[in-house]
């Protein structure tokens, strides 16, 4: 299929390596994206194999991870910091032929921006509807303006205004809240090339390093959706909900921007299908996770990836592209999102007794860690 011009809503993680990706594949390509300036959603995260294997498809992954520090294991912590797991990650590594790195957001985003080129990109163009037209489709925008091309592509997250137009009935589903960012390694609450976690009374905290000699950290509690927080700031928040856990963790609490939000975390219910006519949704618009698996963005750029190889390959109809896309792509990620919503679960403790089964399981020394990310990576398009 060639001559085509692609419409993408959505200029982070998703719509980035969507551009990028279809550009490569030989088609026009605009990407409009709401804010002002491109800013990282989140702090930080650990690419693992299957996410970096994308990267590497979109001609970056080499570049951000030798900007990484090495991760060696993943070490898991108890409330009190007896260190109750660790885990190698070097069998992963050989498993799947991609070892994990991690980085922060905003090196990532910089790079696939890079990428992509800066002069296709239109920010300031809040997508407000979606109309389809025979074979052409046009986004329209809050401040009056319109784009319209051969084909849409819906990357505006997980309240997509695109998934409105493909499924109206699309359902969010609240899992726990989190608070996250970024502190300087100096600080010394996690080893340099450790994923450090410590899990407690259905409660998580993560520090992972990353480039620039920082950490990054979250704090996930499985408070009400509708919890209203103290007035008093970030860390007395933090610490009336991790009272009395391990040195590291209340170290790393007071160092804490006392401005910090509460992220509430949800995932979303499976989808019948993630396109209608010329539109399609990709990354957290089609199947947000939570992140107990880290899977949201290298799913989203998996997505951009099979979505360009069809519409290279493929000749009937941009419809019966996206429709073969559709199949592929649900059948891959359905079954990733549940399983973070099931270990998100079980880190919660949604039913009684099952974040102590899983602490105890963690002695054990975690391989169904390593399976799970295996079977993640190898069942993916990149195996």
């Amino acid at each position: 299929m060639e001559g085509l011009t692609a419409v993408v809503i959505g200029g982070a993680m998703g719509g980035l390596s969507a551009g990028i990706a279809l550009r490569e594949a030989g088609f026009e390509v605009d990407v409009y994206e709401r804010a002002p300036e491109i800013l990282p959603i989140g702090a930080g995260v650990c690419m693992w194999p299957n996410g970096a294997k994308a990267l590497n498809a979109l001609g970056v992954g080499r570049r951000i991870e030798s900007q990484s520090p090495p991760l060696s294991a993943v070490h898991y912590y108890g409330a009190d910091g007896e260190r109750i797991s660790s885990i190698d990650l070097e069998p992963l590594t050989h498993s799947v032929g991609q070892r994990a790195f991690p980085l922060a957001r905003q090196d990532l985003q910089s790079t696939l921006l890079e990428r992509f080129g800066s002069e296709r990109l239109h920010l300031g163009h809040e997508c407000v509807g979606v109309e389809r037209n025979g074979s052409t489709v046009t986004a329209r925008f809050a401040g009056g303006q319109e784009a319209s091309g051969d084909l849409l592509i819906g990357a505006d997250g997980v309240r997509s205004v695109v998934r409105g137009s493909v499924q109206p009935d699309s359902e969010l589903r609240y899992g726990y809240s989190t608070w996250l960012g970024m502190v300087p390694g100096a600080l010394g609450v996690n080893p340099p090339d450790v994923f450090g976690m410590y899990v407690g009374d259905g409660k998580r905290v993560g520090m992972l390093p990353v480039s620039g000699d920082r950490i990054y950290f979250f704090f996930d509690a499985p408070v009400p959706e509708d919890y209203d927080p103290p007035r008093d700031g970030a860390r007395a928040l933090l610490g009336s909900l991790f009272a009395g856990w391990a040195r590291p963790v209340l170290d790393l609490i007071d160092a804490v921007d006392d401005a910090m939000p509460r992220t509430p975390v949800h995932d979303l219910e499976p989808l019948p299908s993630y396109v209608a006519g010329n539109v399609a949704l990709v990354g957290d618009a089609a199947h947000a996770s939570t992140p107990t698996l880290g899977q949201g963005g290298a799913l989203a750029m998996e997505d951009s990836l099979v979505l360009a190889r069809y519409l290279r390959t493929c000749g009937i109809s941009v419809e019966d592209t996206l429709a073969r896309y559709d199949v592929e792509r649900r059948a891959r990620a359905q079954p990733v999102v549940a399983a973070a919503r099931r270990r998100s679960e079980v880190m919660c403790g949604v039913v009684p007794g099952e974040a102590e089964q899983w602490y105890r399981e963690l002695r054990t020394g975690g391989e169904d860690f390593i399976a799970t990310l295996t079977q993640v990576a190898l069942a993916g398009p990149f195996h």
